[in-house]
C-alpha cells in the first residue's frame, strides 16, 4: 500500500505543478482543475486517500480542456498533448485507487455478498 500511496501522492503533485506552468495556466477551465488538484494534494498531505470518483472528476475537467484545445489548435498542439499525458496519468491513479480498494477515509471497502 505504501508504494501505491507514494505513486498517488507524487502523481497528483506532478499534475498540480504541470497545471500551474505557463502554457497550461492560461487555458480556460484549468484554474478549476488546478484548485481541485490542490485540494486532493492537501488531503494527501494529511494522509487522506482520495476516492477514485474525485480523481475521475478532475480527469474529466482536464479531458474537456484537452478537447477544447484540440478543437482550437489541432490535436497535434503541445498543450493538447500535455493535457493528454495528464489524462493518462490520472487514469492510472484512479486505477490504483480502485485496485487498492480503499475509500476516501482510508478504511477498506467491505464487499457484501
Amino acid at each position: 500500500m505504501l508504494k501505491n500511496y507514494a505513486f498517488v501522492k507524487t502523481s497528483i503533485h506532478t499534475v498540480g505543478m504541470t497545471l500551474k506552468s505557463p502554457p497550461l495556466a492560461s487555458i480556460p477551465g484549468i484554474s478549476d482543475a488546478s484548485q481541485a488538484c490542490d485540494k486532493i494534494s492537501a488531503r494527501l498531505r494529511y494522509g487522506i486517500i482520495p476516492r477514485p470518483e474525485g480523481v475521475n472528476r478532475l480527469n474529466a475537467i482536464l479531458w474537456l480542456a484537452r478537447m477544447r484545445e484540440a478543437g482550437i489548435h489541432g490535436q497535434s498542439s503541445a498543450t493538447a498533448h500535455e493535457l493528454g499525458r495528464l489524462n493518462v496519468l490520472l487514469g492510472q491513479v484512479s486505477g490504483v485507487l480502485k485496485h487498492a480498494g480503499f475509500t476516501g477515509d482510508g478504511r477498506p471497502r467491505v464487499h457484501r455478498l
